[in-house]
């Protein structure tokens, strides 16, 4: 028998022991206590199980390791296109028109606090 099919063996049976008696007699602070520490040494055998497990599931992965993909840089060198030719799937960028003196079109506005002549000529005035 392995040694931690034994421990969790022992554990229980001792766990089981104690609960009898402290079900017994549920007024008496030893039964309890005694209950306490058998529950705490089963706790410790299945978190020794946990390990085991968790090792030997690791040990597993490791002789099956996971493939690492290629960089995207390195498909496009062997011209990596889809179905439609695309090879990044991203659309042209649109070109800013620029006005004459190289600044996007928007609207300027006259922030001086005298209103311009042409200003005035466009109210009216």
């Amino acid at each position: 028998m392995s040694e931690i099919k034994e421990r969790l063996s022992n554990a229980t049976a001792d766990c089981l022991a104690k609960y009898d008696t402290w079900h017994a007699d549920q007024s008496e602070r030893k039964g309890r206590e005694e209950l306490l520490d058998a529950l705490h040494e089963l706790r410790k055998a299945a978190a020794r199980l946990e390990i085991e497990m968790a090792i030997s599931e690791r040990d597993q992965m490791a002789s099956n390791p996971i493939p690492i993909p290629a960089h995207r840089s390195s498909k496009r060198q062997h011209g990596g296109g889809g179905k439609d030719g695309n090879r990044d799937n991203s659309a042209p960028k649109p070109k800013r028109s620029k006005s004459s003196s190289g600044k996007s079109s928007s609207t300027k506005l006259n922030l001086d606090s005298t209103p311009s002549s042409s200003n005035k000529e466009a109210s009216g005035e």
